[in-house]
């Protein structure tokens, strides 16, 4: 009878591999790797500014309409305070609405009339005949109830008076959409035949020479040729304005991203002349005797 090999066991089990090779494979590792990594960045930035108030240079000294006509303004724009890589536009325009205080209540009914409306327009130029610079125009319907009132007393008489504002930039529905680029640019406000709604005026004490007026003929005028250059009344106007500049800024951060990367390992690879002990095979000489 031959001995058992079981004995054995306990000493292949403490050879780890026994007589199989080590062998070197190549792994796929998913990792996040973290570093740092210069990264520029492009934004655009809206900034509004004010561009003319008349009631810091003037005061409210009177109303005016000019039926089927138009009134204009010839302001200024420094562009050399501009910053690198910015553009301006007008923005909006505030007038000044004046209804007397009798026909306030029910305007525009009061006055037999079902709605008046009333247009600003904007030139990228100094003046209104320049047929390659056409006029932005923006026509609103005076709603009295979406306004804020106040009342003044002028020497003809008692008025509520507000301010009105006529958006040329509103995203919804833009009107001026290109960059001005004037220095000197005009604004105006254009009356239909309904001759409503009045507007304020300012005192008399504007430069006639940046007045601009269309009486009704349709012919626009510079009040200059007048012969009265520091006498007029403007249309009390405020005109604001917006600068869209792009702001470029380089920085260091840190970026963190998944790789995947190949790693080696270690393992066993069955040798093909080991021989494999099978402890549960019985001798045939012994007939199968343990």
């Amino acid at each position: 009878m031959r001995a058992s090999p079981w004995p054995l066991l306990p000493l292949l089990a403490l050879a780890g591999c026994g007589n199989d090779r080590i062998v070197k494979r190549s792994c796929p590792e998913v990792r996040t790797e973290t570093t740092d990594e210069t990264v520029t960045t492009t934004t655009t930035t809206t900034t509004a500014e004010s561009s003319f108030d008349i009631e810091e240079v003037s005061v409210l000294e009177a109303t005016d309409v000019l039926e089927n006509g138009a009134d204009a303004v010839i302001l200024d724009h420094d562009s050399s305070r501009l910053p690198p890589n910015a553009a301006w536009r007008v923005s909006h325009v505030d007038v000044l609405v004046m209804v007397p205080t009798w026909a306030f209540p029910g305007y525009p009914a009061s006055v037999g009339l079902p709605a008046v409306g009333l247009t600003v327009e904007v030139w990228d130029t100094g003046t209104p005949n320049n047929p390659q610079k056409p006029a932005y125009k923006l026509r609103q319907q005076l709603d009295p109830s979406q306004l804020s009132w106040t009342q003044v007393s002028l020497p003809s008489g008692t008025y509520k008076k507000a301010w009105w504002k006529f958006p040329l930039t509103d995203p919804a529905r833009p009107v001026i959409t290109q960059p001005m680029t004037a220095q000197q640019f005009l604004v105006g406000v254009r009356w239909d035949n309904s001759g409503e709604p009045a507007l304020g005026y300012s005192n008399f004490n504007r430069l006639c020479d940046r007045n601009w007026t269309d009486t009704g003929s349709g012919t626009w005028n510079l009040n200059s040729t007048y012969g009265q250059p520091n006498t007029c009344s403007w249309p009390m106007l405020r005109v604001g304005t917006e600068v869209t500049a792009e702001v470029t800024r380089t920085e260091t951060v840190p970026v963190t991203r998944t790789v995947t990367v190949m790693v080696e390992r270690d393992e066993c690879a069955p040798n093909p002349e080991d021989v494999v002990l099978d402890a549960g095979t019985a001798d045939a000489e012994d007939g199968g005797t343990p």
